[in-house]
């Protein structure tokens, strides 16, 4: 995986082997992305997924997986006690994703759908 993260099969293996646990699945995508390989080239497109990836996985708690799926899509399972928790977990990532726009001089922009 380009991010060095779970890919899409690991993913599925993991949710498999947890039982059954509840869980919310979310789905984020980065807006546009393929202006970022066009105009930028394909480094930056990577050097964004990863930085994408790395703050994904710092918000990853136990028993709560992640993968980059292909392009510029991710897909979580996240636990939370509660929609309103989980909404502000949600919020927390993408506030810490769009942070990383001035790390790596891009403006990033994402779009989440949360499964219910």
């Amino acid at each position: 995986s380009v991010t060095g993260g779970d890919n899409y099969a690991s993913f599925l293996e993991k949710i498999k082997k947890s039982k059954g646990e509840k869980g919310f699945f979310i789905s984020l995508d980065i807006n546009e992305f393929k202006l970022v390989n066009s105009i930028c080239g394909i480094e930056k497109g990577n050097e964004t997924l990863k930085e994408v990836w790395s703050v994904i996985a710092s918000h990853l708690k136990e028993e709560e997986y992640a993968a980059h799926i292909n392009a510029d899509h991710y897909v979580l399972f996240l636990k939370s006690e509660s929609r309103t928790a989980l909404i502000q977990r949600i919020d927390e990532i993408s506030k810490d994703i769009i942070k990383i726009s001035s790390k790596i001089n891009i403006i990033i922009y994402i779009m989440i759908i949360l499964l219910f």
